[in-house]
């Protein structure tokens, strides 16, 4: 690839409608992206769980916030948005403890609530430091 592409990776789960209501997978999807004339090697690693509901499907996603550098990270935000044809399927957890010490706050929706779709924001305005791995998330129905 060359800079300014894009690379759009996309997995797919199936079960058997036999399978029970409180089943559930857990898989991650590692990328490793190395640049070219220097050292530098990048990995991004993205961490999602398929859980199977006699309500209907529910997707859970989790973000994964990671500083691999040297230095503290501070005055953070986290921009998402629910995917089409979806909405929440719960409350998003706030505040969320990512990190001993690191608390992010869900800044929107405003209203946070099942059934909710459209942008989703957290901020922290703490410090986050070097070598420190954090996650939020949330979850959606798949709408019908």
């Amino acid at each position: 690839m060359t800079a300014g592409q894009s690379l759009c990776l996309i997995v797919r789960t199936q079960a058997s409608p036999s399978v029970s209501g409180s089943a559930s997978m857990a898989y991650g999807l590692v990328a490793s992206t190395a640049f070219t004339g220097t050292s530098r090697v990048t990995l991004l690693r993205n961490d999602d769980a398929v859980n199977v509901s006699d309500q209907g499907d529910v997707l859970e996603y989790r973000i994964i916030l990671s500083n691999p550098g040297a230095n503290p990270a501070t005055q953070l935000s986290v921009f998402e948005t629910i995917p089409a044809y979806t909405a929440l399927s719960s409350s998003i957890p706030t505040p969320v403890t990512v990190v001993p010490g690191v608390t992010y706050s869900l800044v929107a929706p405003v209203t946070n609530v099942p059934g909710y779709s459209g942008p989703i924001e957290w901020s922290c305005p703490g410090t986050f430091p070097p070598g420190a791995e954090g996650s939020v998330t949330f979850q959606v129905q798949i709408s019908p």
